[in-house]
């Protein structure tokens, strides 16, 4: 799924999603699935293919000379937990010839709370190596301000729950407080869940760096984002 600059629309990156198209019972939702690997011990074997099919895809971009854009992947405790995460990244870079940049790292703020130590440990490897690190779903758990003021990521990602309803003065004072306090502590803004104008013109509003969403793009197969970036090779990455 594209990531848009909310000013432009311009497409500055991208999100590499898992979905499950079962020749049975065809489109399997990732809330009915992830949990399963999960709860079964799985979920890394998953996490680590996409991981190197992403690389894949950005290695053939870059020796046919296609316009690349930066490709989030998802990395959960387990996987922090299971394997090291840092070496295991910087040896696919290497194995493809890409470098770091072209590869972005999203955490889910609930990692924090469930193995603090060993996630910031790995933030800090990961940086180490030249990778720029995303907190995913921030605002959904407990911690949320006190992990932000440990400045330990390049990007917040305001969860999704903040724009599911009308935004109210509240809603908007809070994702105002978030961005202004993110971009004091030199860290840019991505706001995810953005499906209205409404919203889009609040983030714009308010400075917001990035939004991903239904108004600009839904998810979709690798390609058909071929097809998107060709259409649009002079929009990306404005």
């Amino acid at each position: 799924q594209p990531k848009c600059n909310s000013e432009t629309g311009a497409i500055v990156s991208m999100e590499a999603l898992s979905r499950w198209i079962s020749p049975v019972r065809g489109f399997v939702a990732p809330g009915e699935f992830i949990p399963f690997l999960e709860n079964n011990g799985m979920i890394t074997s998953l996490d680590t293919y996409i991981w190197d099919a992403v690389c894949q895809t950005l290695s053939y971009w870059k020796h046919d000379h296609l316009y690349v854009v930066p490709i989030s992947i998802n990395v959960s405790v387990a996987d922090i937990e299971t394997i090291n995460v840092p070496e295991y990244l910087q040896d696919l870079i290497t194995k493809y010839d890409l470098s770091p940049e072209m590869l972005l790292v999203e955490i889910t703020e609930t990692a924090f709370s469930e193995n603090n130590i060993i996630v910031r440990e790995t933030i800090d490897q990961l940086h180490q190596h030249g990778f720029c690190v995303l907190m995913d779903d921030f605002g959904s758990g407990y911690s949320s301000f006190n992990i932000l003021l440990e400045n330990l990521v390049d990007i917040l990602k305001i969860d999704k729950m903040f724009f599911e309803k009308p935004l109210d003065d509240k809603n908007k004072s809070i994702i105002q407080h978030i961005v202004e306090i993110a971009h004091t502590l030199n860290m840019q803004v991505l706001a995810e869940g953005i499906e209205t104008k409404e919203c889009l013109d609040f983030l714009k509003e308010i400075g917001c760096d990035m939004v991903q969403g239904y108004y600009y793009y839904k998810p979709m197969p690798l390609h058909d984002f071929h097809k998107l970036i060709k259409s649009r090779k002079s929009d990306v990455k404005a």
